[in-house]
């Protein structure tokens, strides 16, 4: 998909169908699945300006806490589409990962985590949302999110029209800040750990790490040296019960210069023109 791009408007459809469109386009039916629990607003349009299938598809799942992760089968490989923890898949065939002692060669007889450590991070407490609708320029159109603390990010103009889409949009975004408010780094020698995946951790010395967790992120390496073999599993995770929202960096926005629309409203730049 990054070797494909267009410019194009789509109308009145909702992110999940615009994105299923591309995917089609791209040959990738049947190759994926969609786990979404949220309720998507048609937007009225949508425009893909300059940019690659691969930049717009993630630019709107990101405008809307979609995240995604991959399957991989003996027989087929599918992306799977999610917006809530209900969308994680569960390590087979079972969930529990034992905790071991790492030994000093860095190699183990059985599948477990050799290593975890947790850390903190402070993070935005609020976010909140300001729109205008020409259309009804006395609707008040601010949303917010918080939990506890006083540390808030406010944004003006965002893809909504009606106060509980804003106040969704708020909370999502409220997420992303967050989901590394809390996040734990281990090494381990079960294959199992994928992105996107659940496990539970057991045995561990320290009780309250003993939970299940969201593998957010890993890297593998192996080595053989001999009859002696070695694989080592570098992982991130997320308390398993956290919705997971993809990070804003990770979506290309591209720039668009002058007249947005016939009623001379100023330009949006670096917003897609999404409205």
């Amino acid at each position: 998909m990054s070797q494909r791009s267009n410019c194009r408007i789509f109308q009145d459809m909702t992110v999940p169908d615009i994105v299923e469109q591309v995917f089609d386009e791209a040959g990738f039916s049947g190759k994926y699945t969609a786990k979404l629990m949220g309720r998507y607003e048609p937007r009225t349009y949508c425009v893909q300006y300059r940019e690659t299938d691969l930049n717009f598809v993630s630019r709107l799942l990101h405008e809307e806490g979609i995240f995604y992760y991959f399957v991989h089968e003996d027989k087929e490989h599918k992306l799977v589409l999610g917006d809530s923890p209900t969308a994680y898949q569960t390590i087979k065939p079972e969930s529990e990962v034992e905790y071991i002692l790492a030994r000093h060669d860095g190699g183990e007889s059985r599948p477990g985590v050799l290593d975890l450590g947790s850390a903190m991070a402070v993070r935005p407490t609020k976010y909140s949302l300001m729109e205008y609708d020409f259309t009804k320029p006395t609707a008040d159109l601010a949303a917010s999110a918080e939990t506890d603390g006083s540390l808030e990010l406010y944004d003006y103009s965002a893809p909504y029209a009606k106060r509980d889409q804003g106040e969704s949009y708020a909370k999502i975004r409220l997420q992303e800040y967050r989901v590394d408010a809390k996040t734990l780094k281990g090494r381990a020698t079960d294959r199992r750990l994928s992105a996107g995946h659940t496990f539970s951790l057991i045995d561990h010395p320290q009780d309250d790490l003993n939970a299940s967790y969201l593998v957010t992120e890993t890297q593998i390496k192996g080595s053989q040296t001999g009859e002696a073999a070695t694989c080592i599993c570098t992982f991130r995770c997320i308390p398993a019960d956290i919705p997971f929202r993809p990070k804003q960096g990770t979506a290309h926005k591209p720039v668009v210069i002058g007249l947005s629309d016939r009623h001379g409203c100023r330009a949006r730049r670096r917003r897609g023109m999404d409205r």
